[in-house]
């Protein structure tokens, strides 16, 4: 919330530092005020669908989402879980969006070698020094959240589902079963960490 109200200010005040002070002329001069991208025929169909993923993946594809609802104790606590769920991601995607046509709107649409970078570049000029860290931290915790949520889940799904049926047949302990899971989540962790470099 308070990104995009700090980027529109910047805009506003700040003519002479942008690409341009009009979100809506920037989106215009990419090409991107199309729902398609500008592209036709199966592209474009592809274009749509991948916009659509995002709507499939709430409605279930999210595994580390379905263990949280899962775990949910009543029915009271699953209406107001509903609510919040939906009323975040609204609020989350109109944000990031935002933010995103803001920082076309400041650097333009090729200025940032890494388009990656948006948030953190935006947060950065547009924010009080420690007030733009806050918010690249606040967002940096969200993805180490979501990120150690489908290492466990994954983990979880190794230990339960294929080594404890499947390799180790027997019965085995409480604690060997931890055991297991953590020297499971241990492996994955270092894996994952491996790809990135």
């Amino acid at each position: 919330i308070l990104g995009p109200i700090f980027g529109f200010i910047y805009l506003y005040n700040n003519p002479d530092l942008v690409y341009t002070t009009s979100v809506i002329d920037a989106l215009k001069s990419t090409g991107l005020m199309s729902v398609t991208g500008g592209v036709k025929g199966f592209a474009a169909g592809l274009a749509i669908g991948n916009s659509l993923s995002w709507v499939f993946a709430y409605l279930g594809g999210c595994p580390h989402l379905n263990v949280r609802f899962m775990s949910i104790k009543d029915k009271d606590s699953i209406k107001l879980a509903r609510n919040v769920g939906v009323a975040w991601t609204i609020i989350g995607y109109i944000g990031a969006t935002t933010i995103g046509f803001i920082g076309l709107a400041i650097f333009g649409p090729n200025a940032l070698a890494d388009v990656e970078t948006v948030m953190p570049e935006v947060m950065m000029r547009v924010m009080p020094p420690a007030l733009g860290a806050l918010m690249v931290t606040a967002a940096v915790a969200g993805l180490i959240s979501t990120a150690d949520s489908m290492l466990i889940l994954a983990a979880s799904e190794l230990s339960e589902d294929i080594l404890k049926p499947y390799v180790l047949k027997g019965e085995i302990t409480q604690r060997q079963s931890l055991s297991i899971s953590r020297l499971v989540t241990l492996i994955m962790g270092f894996a994952a960490f491996g790809l990135v470099f």
